[in-house]
């Protein structure tokens, strides 16, 4: 499993408590809980991370929310400006991840070279299940086919191929159409090497 961020409009939460590291600390951690076969990854811990803008939206001043593969934390300050820039949570890993509505996704904001990302969902072509013989076809196309946003991910993105499967935290499973180390040269245009991901809707056991 990986974590990706939308790279538009991420929060930056400062981190309180004794149980904050004082620095940046990198750990192996497996990268499926429930499956070891698939390996390790390497996991930075530091005293800022970053969110994604629509979770820190969903939070109330105080409540306890999991980050998830750390422990909970409280969310301790909440500005009121919008888009949401900056705020403060308490660390509290002793709390249990079970007792918590929300359990969000993080990077941190220190220690980690953020991979960029772009993340493809397509639909389909056609509205309607089933045409019938007097049905106009032009009435049924669908006027959006995909839809792509830009993304951060952690550093084990960038190591990511051709066709591997991999699992996104909340966001389900995608196939690499392209990893950084697949473009030629002066194929990534303005915005520069970057990993592709198209979403699988069916899903697969297993991942990267």
């Amino acid at each position: 499993r990986h974590t990706a961020l939308l790279r538009a409009n991420t929060v930056k939460v400062k981190l309180t408590g004794a149980e904050v590291p004082s620095g940046v600390v990198t750990e192996q951690r497996p990268k499926h809980p429930k499956n070891p076969d698939v390996g390790m990854k390497d996991v930075v811990y530091s005293p800022e991370i970053y969110i994604d803008q629509e979770d820190a939206k969903s939070f109330k001043l105080n409540e306890e929310i999991t980050l998830m593969g750390w422990g909970n934390a409280f969310v301790r300050q909440i500005p009121s400006e919008d888009p949401i820039k900056t705020m403060t949570m308490e660390l509290n890993l002793k709390g249990d991840f079970k007792s918590t509505d929300k359990k969000i996704t993080w990077l941190s904001a220190e220690g980690l070279e953020p991979v960029l990302a772009e993340l493809w969902d397509f639909d389909y072509l056609i509205t309607k299940d089933k045409l019938e013989e007097d049905d106009n076809v032009e009435d049924f196309l669908n006027p959006e086919t995909f839809s792509l946003v830009d993304a951060i991910c952690d550093g084990g993105v960038g190591k990511l191929k051709k066709d591997d499967i991999i699992q996104l935290e909340r966001r389900g499973f995608y196939r690499v159409d392209k990893g950084l180390n697949d473009w030629a040269p002066g194929e990534a245009g303005l915005k520069g090497k970057r990993v592709v991901l198209f979403y699988i809707p069916t899903g697969k056991t297993g991942g990267k």
